[in-house]
């Protein structure tokens, strides 16, 4: 379940004991490297995107997360400018404009390790999609996606896949039996067989 609160907060999370050996694999790797989790709608990358921010704050990275669908597409840098001290402006190659966007980011961020978190891949612009490729391939920061499996993805990410550069991760539906504990978990308590039933077909491992 992707992005729904439970009483009391965010959903548990279960039955992703792989997804998150995983995730821990990936903050032990030295850079460049990245990660794209692609799967349906609401089979829980976002949660799982959240769940690698948290443990890569519990070990001492600055964390930034940025949303493609913030900028629709349409405005250049737009999804990427919240992550700059400052953003440069007036005219200016657009090669030159991206360098000074690193460059600020680098400063900001110098001495400390930078996990940026990037949901809905698919809706960057094409500006903040270079630019995260440029961090991504420079090691300059650890970049992890997320994507609907039907989606294409920007080319600048779809060719750090292709080239192994950044790891692809498939978030499956969640099985049955883990549906029922995450029932369990969210009501507190036990549930009737019927009832549990009845929502893990309705919940289809989504």
């Amino acid at each position: 379940m992707d992005e729904t609160p439970a009483v009391s907060g965010r959903w548990p999370l279960v039955g992703r004991a792989d997804e998150i050996a995983a995730l821990r694999r990936l903050l032990r790797k030295p850079l460049p490297a990245g990660l794209l989790l692609v799967g349906s709608a609401g089979v829980g990358k976002s949660r799982l995107l959240s769940e690698l921010a948290d443990l890569a704050a519990g070990d001492g990275w600055s964390v930034e997360s940025v949303a493609g669908a913030v900028s629709g597409g349409s405005v250049p840098m737009g999804a990427v400018c919240q992550l700059l001290p400052s953003f440069p402006t007036g005219e200016m190659h657009p090669g030159r404009f991206l360098v000074m966007c690193r460059e600020l980011l680098v400063e900001r961020y110098r001495d400390r390790r930078l996990l940026i978190t990037v949901d809905d891949a698919p809706w960057l612009d094409a500006e903040s999609a270079v630019f995260l490729a440029q961090l991504t391939v420079m090691g300059l920061g650890l970049v992890a996606f997320t994507a609907r499996s039907e989606d294409p993805l920007p080319a600048p990410v779809e060719a750090m896949v292709k080239d192994r550069l950044v790891d692809r991760l498939a978030v499956e539906p969640l099985p049955d039996e883990a549906v029922g504990e995450l029932i369990r978990a969210v009501l507190g308590g036990e549930v009737g067989a019927t009832a549990t039933i009845r929502l893990v077909e309705s919940a289809g491992g989504n």
